[in-house]
């Protein structure tokens, strides 16, 4: 379950997506591995099409389950791990690590050199990994466009 400025920039990226797309967009929240079942019954209920699956250490040992669902039901999913791309899922879209540790360790000095924490300013991602998995695009009958494959970082096939 995403927490804090995470929980509220999803809530922010759904209310846009809804705006923006002909969708209606379903909140499944797993806190543990034993949940699965109840996530596979909840996403299944909501005749879902498309699956954003934000990952944490929380839900990382299902993730297999869940891949496996997900092909035999037939539904693409976006997931935030490249790792589950390549285990089998269909998309990942996360900031670049590196850049990631780049900034907090800069933060961290600011901070021990004694800045207020409130004054120093958040950055948004420059960089971006994006991982694309073909196979599984060809299984699901999903065309992955060409602007997205010149793009990616990693393309599994």
């Amino acid at each position: 379950r995403a927490r804090g400025a995470a929980a509220a920039e999803l809530r922010d990226a759904r209310r846009r997506a809804e705006a923006l797309l002909p969708l209606s967009v379903v909140d499944v929240v797993i806190a543990r591995a034993a949940r699965a079942p109840v996530a596979r019954r909840a996403v299944g209920k909501a005749e879902v099409d498309v699956l954003f699956a934000a990952e944490d250490i929380d839900t990382r040992p299902w993730t297999p389950q869940l891949l496996d669902y997900l092909r035999g039901a037939r539904i693409p999913a976006a997931f935030v791990s490249a790792e589950t791309v390549r285990a089998g899922g269909l998309l990942a879209f996360t900031r670049d690590r590196d850049e990631g540790r780049q900034q907090a360790a800069a933060i961290v000095a600011r901070l021990l050199r004694g800045e207020k924490a409130a004054a120093i300013p958040v950055h948004l991602a420059a960089r971006y990994h994006v991982a694309v998995n073909l196979r599984t695009a060809r299984a699901l009958r999903v065309e992955i466009p060409a602007p997205v494959l010149l793009q990616a970082s990693e393309v599994v096939d």
